[in-house]
């Protein structure tokens, strides 16, 4: 694998990391809402975290053709 292609691997780790940690954040404050039946602030949360981790597919997309293109 030529070194473009590892930097962008890692690059996209890195990024799909801080997206699941940011997505965990979001989970956990939403769990809080829902605990103290702020449905509003629960529904924020869920949706933002839901959209945040789907972003991760790009990235991982984004890994796989870099790995098979080369």
């Amino acid at each position: 694998m030529g070194d473009n292609v590892v930097e962008s691997v890692e690059n996209a780790w890195i990024s799909i990391q801080q997206r699941h940690q940011r997505t965990a954040a979001l989970i956990e404050r939403a769990e809080e809402a829902r605990d103290e039946l702020r449905w509003a602030a629960y529904a924020r949360y869920a949706r933002e975290a839901l959209g945040i981790e789907s972003q991760a597919y790009n990235d991982v997309v984004a890994t796989q053709n870099a790995v098979v293109v080369g």
